[in-house]
C-alpha cells in the first residue's frame, strides 16, 4: 500500500468521524431504559427462589403497599399513576347468570373432584371474571381520562429474543389512554398459579416489565416516523402499566408500576377473595380499577416540592405525605387528565401555533419590503411615475 493511499484512507476516516450522524437525546434515553429493562427481565426470568431481597436489589425494585379502596399509599411515598373510579354503575342482570352458574358451583365440585378437575374449574373462574370485565367496559362511558375500551387477548412479543414471550396465563390488554399527554395502559392477567398473599409474583412483574419495554419501543417507533419530524409531537417520559391479576380460587389483586430509568416502582394491593355473599360489591370494587383515572402528565417530569412548601404543609392540619401521597382528585377537573400535584406544563400545541403565526408575519413583511424596493428602483430609472397625492 502506497503512503498516498493510506493518507487518503486516514482523511476519509477522520471526515466520517467528524460528520457522523448523532442520535437525539430521546433516542439515547430510550435505549438506556430498554437495556435496563432487559436486565430486569433477565433476572426475573431466571429466578428460581421467587421474589427475594437479592432479586429486588438486582432489579432496583421498590415495592409499595397500596390501599385497595382509595388507591392511596399510607405507609411509604409513591407516585399514584392510577386512581379508582368510585362512581361505577353496574347492572345486576349481568351477574345473575354468573352467580347461579359455574362460578360458585366450582367450589363444591373442587371438594369432590381430582386435581385435574380442580384446575379446570379454576380456569372457568378466571374466564368468567374476564367476561364480566369485557361486558362492563363495553357498556361504560369512556372519555379521555380513562384507557380506551379495546379489549383483546394478546401475547407480548419479545423484541430481544425474537419470539413470543412465555407467560403463565392469558393476557388481555386494553390499549393506552386516548389523551396525547397520557401513556397509561391497563392489562388483565389470568394467572395459572395461586396467589402470593404477601407480595406480587415474579410472573406478574415479568409481564409488567415486558409491557413497559414494548411501550417504549412503540413510542420510539412513533417518534422516528418521518411524517412527524416536522411537527411538535408529545415525548413521553413514563409508561405506567396497571395489571389486574386473577388467580385460582376466585382471587384477584391490582398492581401497577412505572420505570423512570433508575428504579422500577411497583405498587400492589392485598389479595381480594370473592365470596357469594358480597360478590356484587366485590366485583364492583374490582371494576373501579378496570376503569381507572389516569393521573400525572407523562410528557413532563414531576416537580419535587421545595423546602418552603414542605414546611408550609407541616404547619397545616392535614398530614404531609410528600408530593404524591394522600392525593384527592379535584372536583372541577375539566382537562382530559389530572395532574398530581399541579405541574407547570408547556402547551406545545399553542407554542406551535404561535410560532407558525410569527413565521407567516415575518414572511409577509419581507415580501412587502422587497416589493417597495423594486418600486423605488423603477421610479429611480423613470419606469414608473410617482403617484400624485
Amino acid at each position: 500500500m502506497s503512503p498516498r493511499s493510506s493518507q487518503v484512507e486516514l482523511q476519509c476516516a477522520h471526515w466520517g468521524a467528524l460528520h457522523k450522524k448523532r442520535e437525539p437525546q430521546w433516542v439515547w434515553s430510550y435505549k438506556q431504559r430498554q437495556e435496563s429493562l432487559d436486565k430486569i427481565n433477565f433476572y426475573l426470568r431466571n429466578s428460581e427462589d421467587g421474589l427475594t431481597e437479592t432479586l429486588k436489589h438486582q432489579c432496583k425494585m421498590q415495592l409499595i403497599h397500596l390501599d385497595y379502596l382509595t388507591g392511596a399509599t399510607p405507609s411509604s411515598p409513591g407516585t399514584p399513576w392510577f386512581q379508582p373510579e368510585p362512581e361505577v354503575e353496574l347492572n345486576p342482570c349481568l351477574f345473575t347468570g354468573l352467580r347461579t352458574g359455574q362460578f360458585f358451583k366450582a367450589h363444591d365440585e373442587i371438594r369432590l373432584s381430582s386435581s385435574m378437575a380442580q384446575s379446570k374449574c379454576d380456569q372457568l373462574l378466571g374466564t368468567a371474571l374476564a367476561a364480566e370485565f369485557a361486558k362492563q367496559r363495553k357498556t361504560a362511558r369512556i372519555d379521555g381520562e380513562r384507557p380506551s375500551s379495546v379489549y383483546e387477548t394478546f401475547t407480548p412479543y419479545d423484541k430481544t429474543t425474537k419470539r413470543l414471550a412465555f407467560l403463565p396465563g392469558k393476557v388481555r390488554r386494553m390499549d393506552q389512554s386516548i389523551d396525547d399527554r397520557s401513556s397509561h395502559r391497563v392489562i388483565t392477567l389470568e394467572a395459572n398459579e395461586p396467589a402470593d398473599q404477601l407480595q406480587p409474583s415474579v410472573n406478574e412483574l415479568e409481564t409488567m416489565v415486558i409491557f413497559l419495554r414494548d411501550a417504549m419501543y412503540d413510542g420510539a417507533k412513533a417518534m422516528r416516523n418521518p411524517s412527524h419530524r416536522a411537527e411538535l409531537i408529545e415525548f413521553h417520559h413514563f409508561f405506567p402499566t396497571l395489571i389486574i391479576s386473577i388467580y385460582h380460587g376466585a382471587q384477584a389483586r391490582v398492581l401497577y408500576g412505572c420505570f423512570d430509568g433508575n428504579q422500577l416502582e411497583v405498587q400492589y394491593t392485598d389479595v381480594q377473595q370473592f365470596t357469594e355473599d358480597g360478590f356484587y360489591d366485590q366485583i364492583k370494587g374490582l371494576l373501579t380499577w378496570s376503569l381507572p383515572f389516569c393521573l400525572w402528565d407523562t410528557t413532563t417530569i414531576p416537580r419535587l416540592a421545595s423546602i418552603i412548601e414542605e414546611e408550609e404543609s407541616d404547619e397545616c392540619s392535614t398530614p404531609a405525605h410528600g408530593v404524591a401521597r394522600a392525593y384527592q382528585p379535584p372536583q372541577e377537573a375539566k382537562a382530559n387528565f389530572m395532574l398530581v400535584p399541579p405541574i407547570e406544563v408547556l402547551d406545545t400545541k399553542a407554542a406551535a401555533k404561535s410560532a407558525k403565526k410569527t413565521k407567516k408575519e415575518m414572511e409577509k413583511k419581507q415580501k412587502e419590503s422587497k416589493k417597495k424596493q423594486k418600486q423605488q428602483k423603477k421610479m429611480a430609472y423613470g419606469l414608473i411615475k410617482p403617484r400624485k397625492k
